[in-house]
């Protein structure tokens, strides 16, 4: 039995293909990829949590006394 060149190529690219498509649907970030799909929005809600707690924390643990915060600045 012998097999044409024609298949073998028609072959080959249909598996070049499959691998192609297999790497673009589980890998939205690769390089080869045609659609990257995941995109990241943080959620407004939480970012004004976050914002607020970090500024709680700041007023805290911030210095204000002028000797210490004349320390800290020479520091």
């Amino acid at each position: 039995m012998k097999i044409s060149t024609k298949r073998v190529i028609q072959i080959g690219g249909l598996g070049i293909l499959l691998l192609f498509l297999g790497v673009t649907w589980f890998y939205p970030y690769s390089f080869f990829s045609l659609k990257k799909s995941v995109t990241y929005e943080p959620y407004v809600v939480a970012v004004k949590g976050y914002k607020n707690m970090v500024n709680k924390i700041k007023q805290t643990v911030e210095p204000t006394d002028k000797i210490q915060t004349n320390n800290v600045k020479d520091n």
